[in-house]
């Protein structure tokens, strides 16, 4: 879904509840992110001065590529927010995700958020060194 900053306003929040998907070639250069499923987006988004910030939570299952066997395995994550939505990039102590731009797709909120949740040697319960 998409949804424009200027349609946020201070007294009306945005509320959201929303599955998403992710089609297969998304995830070509995002190794060991291999993929995305039962993504959910539950919450509302809200403007407070020039700054958009989703309220709520963000889950889905990481499909990732072991760091050892390079199998694939899934883990489960859940972000709760808040989380701000910058439209450039603020100096300061200001952090948050950069969405360029009046339009904001909700689909790639929760593929930015899900994706910064990827460790960089994921590694499933039962996975262990090859011998030798």
């Amino acid at each position: 879904m998409k949804l424009y900053r200027s349609s946020i306003t201070d007294a009306r929040p945005f509320p959201i509840e929303e599955a998403v998907s992710f089609p297969e070639e998304r995830f070509s250069g995002t190794y060991p992110l291999l993929g995305i499923r039962d993504a959910l987006i539950s919450g509302e988004f809200q403007k407070f001065d020039d700054i958009v910030v989703f309220s709520g939570t963000i889950s889905g299952k990481l499909v990732l590529a072991d760091a050892r066997t390079n199998e694939p395995f899934e883990m489960d994550v859940t972000v709760d927010g808040p989380i701000d939505l910058l439209e450039e990039e603020a100096e300061g102590d200001v952090t948050g995700y950069l969405f360029p731009g009046n339009g904001i797709d909700t689909d790639d909120v929760v593929f930015s958020v899900l994706r910064s949740e990827t460790p960089i040697k994921p590694l499933s319960g039962h996975s262990s060194l090859p011998r030798g």
